[in-house]
């Protein structure tokens, strides 16, 4: 009682979940996740059973799901959660896999197969659409996105608010952004 683990957070909510059926008649959603740890698929196997509706969305590539492809992780956890819900009766629909219409610009769908895993990916014609920017460090990174989202702002008529800035990691932006 005089240490907490909060890897034991999961274990416990395990247990009221069985005790109290919180997600009764409720409709979850969850999103954007490559993998689950143990105890994490003890708790979606708690949602499934009582949820009345479990929707996922993952991030996936049926070309690269196979063995060592850059998506197989994902594909192995769709096949595990189909099969929790299977050992427990639930019905799945089928996973509805988007295609790639989504794009407003060749080139920016061009560049995401290039980073994903195709090497041979090439775009030729001459665009706006991406710019690729090299900065010594994350500081020049941060300085180089704040200058031109500034210059958008002043010369171009944008808003603040129209800029999402996305980083894998951004803690790793932290300090450089706050700087």
């Amino acid at each position: 009682n005089k240490y907490s683990d909060p890897s034991d957070d999961l274990i416990k909510l395990d247990r009221k979940l069985g005790e109290y059926a919180y997600f009764a008649e409720k409709t979850v959603y969850i999103d954007s996740f490559k993998n689950f740890t143990g105890a994490q698929m003890k708790i979606i196997e708690r949602i499934i059973t009582q949820a009345d509706e479990v929707t996922f969305s993952f991030l996936f590539d049926k070309e690269l799901s196979g063995d060592g492809e850059l998506f197989s992780n994902v594909a192995a956890t769709v096949r595990h959660i189909m099969a929790i819900a299977k050992k427990h009766g639930v019905e799945c629909a089928e996973p509805e896999i988007l295609s790639d219409n989504h794009y407003n610009s060749e080139a920016i769908r061009v560049l995401e197969r290039a980073l994903l895993a195709d090497s041979s990916a090439i775009f030729e014609e001459n665009t706006d659409d991406v710019a690729v920017i090299s900065a010594p460090d994350k500081y020049g990174e941060a300085e180089l996105v704040c200058r031109e989202i500034r210059r958008l702002v002043r010369e171009e008529g944008y808003r603040y608010r129209d800029f999402l800035i996305v980083a894998r990691h951004d803690e790793h932006y932290r300090t450089a952004v706050e700087h």
